[in-house]
């Protein structure tokens, strides 16, 4: 009897915490800014997600491998103390004080954060972390007397990881003790000294982007963090549509043999990432193998945004992908566009299309790199809604008329490469020899 009252005790307390937990909902998922990913998504590319030279915030704290450069911040704080004007300690104090006011939301910031960290630990990792990072914005865009400093490269792409980040607000009070005080004389343009904190973080933004920099939004706002703020950079103007493809859009290569342009923007449009697909009713001549199709149809063009496929691109997508993935009301325009164009690249041919369309500039080792990295560097992610949706209902439209479906069946089979031209060349040779010879047959002379 005392086993079953037992048994029935355990039952009732489990009962009672799945009621708790429907009374408090939220404490069973976290809506925090700052998430440590899944294993499910790390395991696609770790390095992607991990920082190379210097940890931000609390998640990477105990990597053995960037311990070495915590020493480097106390450079970049002394030097942000010293332009102040102030004594450091007064300075020092201003920061401790505006962040331990705000510890509480500090904590909630981070999803995953070490519950054994002390309050001043995290306080003091915050004013380094933010002074670091104030400083080394100012010293790589503005400061021409630290130009010739040699700053490991990585660390802007570190300072955009999901992992990395540290609440934007403190980098707020960071900026109003420190950098809102500079005299002019630090500068060589006395405006940078005016700047507010939102200016310098979008001159980052622009510092890192992968697509056109003259595309780049300049009127960005206070985001959650730094990496927001590089999201709200290629946010759509206009809401998405709803609904997804249902089937897959046809590849690059198949669309050009249908007779789809592929161009940039031709100016900045509303939208960085946008898709526009325009028609016109002139005739165009499309050259393979120096042979000229003309297609007495309307044409169709579509154009894209300039994408820079670097090494670092695949790092900067990633991460802006799980911040849309992992972030509660957040747009997801950047996922929508690296789905579109895993749509749209399934070979290096079509890499090598958009390339020689100035769409891509692929500097990475080749074509092949480029598309494998294209097509995995939204796996595992989804899109509640996708914004390319009409241009691709167009596109398949297109594709799919009469004239545009049969001459690209044309041109991939007999068109493709040399032998196949010269077999339907050899071909057609033959029939009209044979034709020859059957009439003079029939009509001697």
């Amino acid at each position: 009897m005392e086993d079953v009252n037992v048994e029935l005790g355990n039952i009732q307390d489990s009962v009672q915490i799945l009621l708790d937990c429907t009374q408090n909902p939220t404490n069973t998922s976290s809506s925090a800014p700052v998430h440590t990913i899944p294993s499910r998504v790390r395991d696609l590319n770790p390095s992607a997600f991990t920082p190379r030279v210097v940890s931000i915030g609390p998640l990477h704290r105990d990597n053995e491998n960037l311990v070495s450069f915590e020493g480097q911040k106390a450079i970049f704080l002394r030097e942000l103390l010293r332009q102040t004007g102030l004594p450091p300690e007064e300075t020092l104090q201003k920061c401790l004080q505006k962040v331990h006011a705000s510890i509480t939301e500090i904590r909630e910031f981070y999803d995953g954060i070490n519950t054994c960290d002390t309050d001043d630990k995290i306080e003091r990792m915050m004013v380094m972390d933010g002074c670091f990072i104030l400083e080394y914005i100012y010293m790589c865009a503005y400061d021409e007397r630290d130009r010739n400093m040699v700053l490991p490269a990585a660390i802007v792409y570190d300072l955009l990881l999901i992992e990395n980040q540290i609440p934007f607000f403190v980098l707020e009070y960071i900026f109003d003790c420190t950098s809102s005080r500079f005299t002019t004389s630090r500068f060589t343009t006395p405006v940078v000294a005016s700047l507010s904190l939102i200016e310098l973080v979008s001159s980052f933004a622009q510092a890192v982007h992968i697509f056109d920099s003259t595309a780049i939004i300049k009127n960005i706002k206070k985001h959650h963090h730094i990496l927001g703020m590089v999201h709200e950079c290629y946010q759509a103007s206009h809401p998405p549509p709803p609904g997804i493809p249902s089937l897959p859009i046809h590849s690059t290569a198949d669309l050009d043999k249908a007779g789809v342009k592929f161009e940039p923007h031709h100016r900045d449009p509303e939208w960085p990432m946008a898709m526009n697909l325009e028609s016109s009713s002139e005739f165009v001549c499309f050259s393979s193998f120096r042979w000229c199709w003309c297609w007495p149809w309307a044409k169709r063009t579509l154009r894209m945004p300039k994408l820079y496929v670097t090494g670092d691109t695949e790092l900067i997508l990633r991460n802006l992908i799980a911040y849309e993935q992992f972030t509660p009301h957040v747009s997801h325009h950047i996922t929508s566009y690296a789905m579109a164009m895993d749509m749209l690249i399934n070979t290096e041919e079509d890499v090598s299309i958009l390339v020689e369309s100035e769409v891509v500039f692929n500097s990475m080792g080749s074509n092949k790199e480029a598309a494998t990295m294209i097509n995995h560097v939204c796996d595992g992610a989804y899109a509640a809604s996708f914004f390319y949706l009409r241009e691709w209902e167009d596109l398949d439209t297109y594709y799919n008329s009469y004239w545009p479906r049969n001459i690209a069946w044309l041109r991939r089979t007999y068109f493709s490469n040399p032998w196949n031209m010269i077999a339907l060349l050899a071909g057609t040779l033959l029939f009209l020899l044979t034709l020859v010879q059957t009439y003079f047959t029939i009509n001697p002379l």
